[in-house]
């Protein structure tokens, strides 16, 4: 069901260029929340997949917006610009995130 909404998982994301825009479909494993300097909340989230895990960077103004959907515990479909570095997972920061129907069992 994934494959057919993205060709992206956190494991072929290592193939992809860096600042590539990209989708990946996952499960929010874990979310640490911090209030930046301006004292707004933005997030540094875990999204699981079947092959692995990816941070994703939710920025403010995203996570405000979708909160609900970030903290659902449902499966999420992620758009954003891939970040890679040598010392951590890939990373994504978030430009759309939404809970995909699609991508749960028996739909």
């Amino acid at each position: 069901m994934i494959a057919e909404l993205t060709p992206h998982n956190s494991q072929s994301l290592k193939e992809v260029d860096n600042l590539e825009d990209v989708d990946i479909a996952g499960i929010v494993s874990t979310l640490r929340e911090i209030t930046t300097k301006r004292g707004d909340k933005m997030a540094y989230v875990n999204l699981e997949d079947t092959k692995g895990v990816v941070e994703v960077i939710f920025f403010p103004d995203l996570y405000g917006k979708q909160y609900s959907v970030i903290q659902s515990g449902k499966p999420l479909m992620v758009t954003g610009t891939l970040e890679k570095s040598d010392e951590k997972l890939p990373r994504r920061s978030r430009q759309k995130a939404w809970r995909s129907s699609n991508l749960l069992p028996g739909k």
